[in-house]
C-alpha cells in the first residue's frame, strides 16, 4: 500500500512543492507525488479515486483550500489524511496540532493513529449541486472577501493580500436576507446578516464564531450575526476575536444534524475559499456526515 502526497505548488509562496518532495523522500519508496490543482477547486473525482486506490494514507501539502479540493475523494475512499500545512491560516492542521516538517509526517505515518471526524455536505442548485466542507461554510462578508480575492489572485497569497478585499467588502458588504431551519425548526426568518455553518471551532484570524463546534459530535453549529452594514459585521468579528460574541444580543447559535437555508443570491465560501454564487432560488440543504473523514493524527 502506498502513501499519496497531494500538493498545490502555489501554496507557501511556492515552497509547498519543495516541502512535498522532502516529505516524499523521508517516507522512502512508499510515497509518490501527485500534483493537485490550485486550492479552492475540487479535484476531478476519477483522478483522485485512482490516486487514492489502495493507499494507506494521504499527505496534503498546502493550505486549507488544497485539502478542501481533495475532500470529496477522501470522504469516498476513507483514506486517512494528514495536513502538512503550507497555507495562510492552516485551520485544519491547527485543529489537530499537525506540523508540516518531514520528520513529523513520518512519525504520524509510523504511529498510525487515526481519528474519524465529521464532515459537512451541501446540496443546492448550480455549483452547489453537491459539495463538502471540513471546517465551515458561510454566506456573508467573509464570502464576499473570498470572491474578491479569487478574482484578483495572481499566485500565492499572504495575510497582507487580504487587506484590499477586506476594505472593499467593508465599504460594500454582502449581507443577505436569510431563512434558516434546523432539524425542522425555524431559527432565522427573513433577517439580514452573516450566516456561518461550522463543523470546527477554527476560523481565520483567530476570530472563532463557532466556539462550541466539535468535529466528532455529529452536529453542525449554525451561527447567525444580524447586521445591516460593514461596520456592524466588523463589530461581530471583533467580538468573536475576544470570545465575547456568544453573550451579545441578537446572535443565533444553534446546533443540529440537518439544516436548510434560503438566501439572496450572492457569494458563499467553504473552508476559507470562494466556492460559488448561490442562485437565490429555493433551499440549500446541509447535513452532517458523522465520522465520514479519517484523520491521521500526529505521532
Amino acid at each position: 500500500m502506498s502513501i499519496v502526497v497531494w500538493t498545490n505548488p502555489g501554496s507557501g509562496r511556492g515552497r509547498a512543492e519543495e516541502r512535498a518532495r522532502e516529505i516524499t523522500w523521508a517516507l522512502g519508496g512508499e510515497a509518490g507525488i501527485v500534483l493537485s490543482i490550485p486550492g479552492g477547486q475540487r479535484v476531478n473525482s476519477p483522478r483522485a479515486a485512482a490516486a487514492l486506490r489502495d493507499a494507506k494514507a494521504c499527505i496534503v501539502v498546502g493550505g486549507d483550500g488544497t485539502l478542501h479540493a481533495v475532500l470529496p475523494a477522501l470522504i469516498e475512499s476513507r483514506v486517512p489524511v494528514y495536513h502538512a500545512a503550507m497555507g495562510t491560516e492552516n485551520l485544519f492542521s491547527r485543529e489537530f496540532f499537525m506540523r508540516a516538517d518531514a520528520a513529523s509526517v513520518v512519525r504520524a505515518v509510523e504511529a498510525g493513529r487515526v481519528l474519524a471526524v465529521d464532515a459537512g455536505e451541501v446540496v443546492g442548485a448550480g455549483d452547489l449541486a453537491l459539495c463538502h466542507f471540513a471546517l465551515m461554510f458561510s454566506a456573508g462578508p467573509d464570502a464576499g472577501v473570498t470572491r474578491r480575492l479569487a478574482a484578483a489572485r495572481r499566485g500565492s497569497i499572504t495575510h497582507a493580500t487580504y487587506a484590499r478585499p477586506v476594505l472593499a467588502e467593508l465599504a460594500d458588504p454582502f449581507l443577505p436576507v436569510v431563512d434558516v431551519n434546523i432539524d425542522g425548526r425555524d431559527v432565522v426568518r427573513g433577517r439580514r446578516g452573516w450566516l456561518l455553518i461550522c463543523n470546527s471551532r477554527q476560523y481565520g484570524f483567530r476570530a472563532d464564531p463557532g466556539l462550541r463546534a466539535v468535529m466528532t459530535d455529529g452536529l453542525l453549529d449554525c451561527v447567525f450575526f444580524p447586521a445591516d452594514s460593514g461596520m456592524e459585521a466588523l463589530t461581530w468579528v471583533l467580538a468573536a476575536r475576544t470570545r465575547k460574541h456568544l453573550d451579545m444580543t441578537g446572535i443565533v447559535y444553534v446546533a443540529g444534524g440537518r439544516l436548510r437555508v434560503r438566501m439572496e443570491a450572492g457569494p458563499v465560501q467553504a473552508d476559507g475559499d470562494y466556492l460559488a454564487d448561490a442562485t437565490g432560488e429555493g433551499w440549500i440543504d446541509f447535513r452532517c456526515l458523522p465520522r465520514a473523514l479519517n484523520v491521521l493524527l500526529p505521532g
